[in-house]
């Protein structure tokens, strides 16, 4: 896989992550967690591969946290 393949791959990932997060009310359950850890690692992988301004990725980040 290219960087550019991992890169598109990551972020399409990120977006639904968000999604999900955003639709689970209970902050607390295991589903929630699980989820939000994948969050975390693709936010490491997209900050460590992208070339582009992190301005535009921290716009990307609705979850923010």
């Amino acid at each position: 896989m290219t960087k550019k393949e991992l890169l598109q791959n990551s972020l399409d990932e990120f977006m639904r992550i968000q999604k999900y997060l955003r639709l689970i009310q209970d902050k607390d359950s295991d589903i929630y967690k699980e989820i939000k850890q994948r969050y975390n690692e693709l936010k490491v992988i997209l900050n460590s591969i992208s070339d582009f301004d992190l301005s535009v990725f921290a716009e990307l980040d609705e979850i923010k946290e």
